[in-house]
């Protein structure tokens, strides 16, 4: 009997989600155990072509991600050098930011917007796709080096190679997963005029393919969109708008219903769904025996606003932005709540930062460098080794909501030594010693011209917990509401 009492203690020694049951069976029916790339290549031309269609139809979509990429780049990140050589690093400074000005091979895009592109692809394609190669038309005096985007969409498995189990939708990789080749397809395949199977491509060494995408499980070799679990909920949304408009109007275009207790046969009888013309501002009567009212235009109800507000909150969830954001409107939030939820949009940006920074920054810049040590008469200052611990990224700062309270914060941890002005200053996107060097030149040019400045005063402290309260008193006025 004690292998009878252990078997059934292992087959009830289980979670909760496993155990059977019709409602959480239908739920689940879809789920399996693939690895994560037989389940991306079995839905991600159709993710892609969803994401793409709702982004391209629907405001909020496109408000959205064009928010996201605004956030994390804006302006374009400022490389900062910190050799020894001044001189030398104001000067790769300078040339790198007028490479980057006309490093499109295209020649349509500079680096910030082929990097703001490349967070919209994420939203969209799941993944972005740099490769370089050499402008056979350089601006004088700039290196040849180049950059490219192409859509992820180019990337497949060649005829010929579907049965290689080595090659993973267009992605040749090692023992180890690692990325070896790419096979590029010449013609998009969703071009008007691409031919089928058989498209002529190209192979690219992996060294040639910065491969921008979000891994989230290992094994993972191509990348789904970012805004997959929100799509269907998009549609949701638009259809439920699109139903209330349509409701709306239906209601407003019928003027009025006749109706009648009459026999029916009687002199009074009309027939049934007959329309009537009724002259715009005049009086009419009416026979005996009959009524008029009016449709009641009973959409939109009250919880249409709460439903599309609850519906792009969880929408912006899959890519940590908050709803205000998403929604472009504060209008509901005060100032203690906007600021707790931006500190976490903030985070998750930098962390989209950094990524892109050791993915896509860095390996470009090497490669700029290696060129530009190489080229005469192009670094005038001498070379300087530079090495990784030397090269700073400096991101557009983000607006503070209450810009006087986070001045007397920035005092008190200037007091208190828990930060730095190089610190500061990076909060704002600026390179601190520029922003002395400058205000040394004001203070001097003031002092020649013999303008005298008074110290501003610091501004009264402001306690937090009066926020605090006021959000307390609001609440309670909620929920006595």
């Amino acid at each position: 009997m004690n292998w009878l009492r252990r078997l059934i203690k292992a087959a009830t020694r289980t979670y909760d989600i496993a155990q059977p049951s019709r409602h959480w069976d239908v739920h689940f029916s879809t789920a399996d155990n693939s690895d994560a790339d037989s389940l991306i290549s079995e839905s991600l031309q159709k993710a892609r072509a969803r994401c793409r269609y709702e982004v391209r139809n629907n405001s909020y979509a496109k408000g959205i991600i064009q928010s996201f990429a605004n956030d994390i780049i804006g302006t374009g990140p400022t490389l900062q050098l910190k050799t020894p050589n001044e001189a030398f690093n104001a000067e790769v400074e300078r040339r790198w930011g007028d490479w980057g000005d006309a490093c499109d091979l295209s020649g349509r895009q500079t680096l910030e917007d082929m990097l703001q592109l490349a967070i919209m692809q994420g939203c969209e394609a799941g993944e972005a796709i740099f490769t370089y190669g050499r402008n056979p038309s350089p601006q004088k005096g700039m290196p040849s080096l180049g950059l490219m985007m192409f859509e992820p969409d180019l990337i497949d498995t060649p005829w010929g190679f579907n049965n290689d189990p080595k090659v993973i939708m267009g992605v040749r990789v090692d023992d180890y997963g690692r990325p070896v080749e790419y096979y590029v397809l010449k013609d998009h395949p969703g071009k008007s005029n691409a031919g089928g199977l058989g498209m002529d491509y190209t192979t690219l060494k992996a060294e040639q393919v910065l491969h921008l995408l979000k891994v989230e499980r290992p094994g993972q070799t191509r990348g789904m969109p970012w805004l997959t679990p929100a799509i269907p909920l998009f549609a949701f949304m638009r259809q439920y708008t699109l139903a209330v408009i349509q409701a709306a109007k239906n209601a407003a275009n019928f003027s009025a219903v006749m109706q009648s207790d009459a026999p029916v046969g009687g002199a009074a009888a009309a027939e049934e769904f007959e329309t009537l013309d009724i002259e715009s501002g005049s009086m009419l009567t009416l026979p005996q025996g009959w009524q008029m009212s009016q449709l009641k235009a009973e959409q939109p109800v009250q919880t249409y606003e709460m439903f599309k507000r609850e519906i792009l909150s969880e929408i912006a969830r899959c890519i940590c932005m908050t709803s205000n954001v998403a929604a472009a409107d504060s209008s509901r939030h005060n100032y203690a709540s906007g600021r707790l939820d931006w500190q976490v949009y903030f985070r998750h940006i930098c962390v989209i930062r950094n990524w892109m920074t050791k993915r896509i920054l860095n390996p470009i810049l090497n490669l700029w460098l290696q060129e530009a040590m190489l080229m005469d008469n192009y670094i005038t200052t001498g070379i300087e080794r530079i090495e990784p611990s030397m090269i700073e990224w400096y991101w557009p700062g983000i607006e503070h909501v209450d810009p006087q309270k986070e001045a007397n914060a920035q005092q008190t941890r200037l007091s208190a030594f828990t930060t730095s002005l190089s610190a500061e200053y990076a909060r704002q996107g600026k390179d601190w010693r520029k922003e002395l060097e400058q205000i040394a030149i004001e203070q001097q040019y003031l002092k020649d011209k013999g303008i005298k400045t008074e110290p501003i005063p610091t501004t009264e402290k402001i306690d937090d917990e009066e926020d605090d309260k006021t959000e307390d008193r609001r609440l309670s006025r909620i929920r006595v509401s």
